[in-house]
């Protein structure tokens, strides 16, 4: 009998594989488990560098073996629930799914692609947010700790039963300002003045994703016929008039200087930046003949000079491709807005 070469090293590999699992089974599952944990955070990792250079094909092949590590792991099972001993390792892996949950939830935001993993799968129980259990953190240079937005504030994508319910929208609004409160006072995000630390890059994050997810949730809320029924939308502290006010502090923000940030985040901000643009937008085909109109609009004419700013000479062509891509949009945005407005007034 023969053998083709092929045929050779693909038992070769077969063997190792082999091999190596019943060396693995014989050592700590512990340590076994570990490893994997670390493997885990490098195709995160990995994700974050891909969404960088904007190579979205990239991302979305790290997420499939990302999927893979969560369900090996028992990550996406509350460490509770899945029949293992509370610890360290166990908490650190359910925080690793949290944030495969947050990349896998930017992804499907900017593509428009199904998400990489069936949440009917996982047990989505949010985290808790008192300071003293919120692990997942910014490190900044000068060796402070910045504490990142808890996973729960993206439940806007969790849930599908529950997002037309007004109680699920108050409990994501009270989840998001009891974390606000934990925050140091220098870095607190806030909608109106500049924070003490503006310098930071790390702050500079957290204020967009704070403004993003009061706009996101207020927004979406704004969409339940059983809330919208009971509140006068046009009214000042109501949901529309909030969204609104979050989406115009984030466009400022970014557009005004008044935050430090980095050239490589750029890509990262481009969803925030975008939705802020069409919840602007949007406000200004319904109250084209208010003066609030014409100052929207400005806001959104700064945004694309501002990434011009921001991009970096040695930028991948991915990377501008998709920045030019959201400047087009600016540019058909403002002269939509600009015809309506004009409209209004005749």
């Amino acid at each position: 009998m023969t053998y083709h070469a092929p045929s050779l090293v693909i038992i070769w590999h077969v063997l190792q594989v082999y091999s190596s699992k019943t060396f693995t089974d014989s050592a700590s599952q512990c340590g076994f488990d570990k490893d994997r944990a670390t493997r885990y955070a490098g195709a995160l990792s990995r994700v974050y560098n891909q969404a960088i250079a904007g190579d979205v094909p990239g991302m979305e092949l790290l997420l499939a073996s990302a999927t893979r590590f969560a369900y090996h792991l028992r990550g996406n099972v509350h460490p509770d629930k899945a029949g293992v001993r509370p610890s360290r390792l166990s908490a650190h892996i359910r925080n690793l799914f949290w944030l495969y949950y947050v990349f896998n939830q930017e992804t499907t935001m900017r593509t428009a692609l199904p998400p990489a993993i069936d949440y009917s799968n996982c047990d989505l129980t949010l985290p808790s947010f008192r300071m003293s259990t919120c692990v997942l953190t910014i490190h900044t240079g000068d060796h402070h700790t910045v504490p990142d937005l808890p996973p729960a504030v993206l439940g806007l994508g969790y849930g599908p039963d529950q997002r037309g319910a007004p109680l699920y929208y108050s409990e994501l609004d009270r989840n998001l300002k009891d974390w606000k409160e934990s925050v140091p006072s220098d870095s607190r995000p806030t909608l109106m003045r500049r924070p003490a630390d503006a310098g930071s890059m790390a702050s500079s994050v957290l204020q967009l994703q704070y403004h993003y997810c009061v706009a996101a949730i207020h927004q979406a809320s704004g969409r339940c016929k059983s809330w919208t029924d009971n509140q006068d939308t046009q009214a000042q502290g109501s949901s529309l008039a909030i969204s609104v006010a979050a989406s115009q502090s984030l466009l400022c923000k970014f557009s005004e200087l008044e935050l430090y940030f980095h050239h490589y985040n750029l890509l990262f901000h481009l969803p925030y930046l975008t939705a802020a643009m069409i919840h602007l937008f949007c406000n200004i085909l319904l109250y084209s003949r208010e003066e609030s109109s014409q100052s929207n609009l400005e806001l959104i004419v700064g945004v694309p000079i501002r990434m011009g700013l921001q991009l970096r000479s040695d930028a991948p062509a991915a990377f501008r491709m998709q920045v030019k891509y959201v400047q087009d949009l600016c540019g058909e945005i403002e002269r939509l807005a600009h015809i309506a407005i004009s409209s209004s007034k005749q």
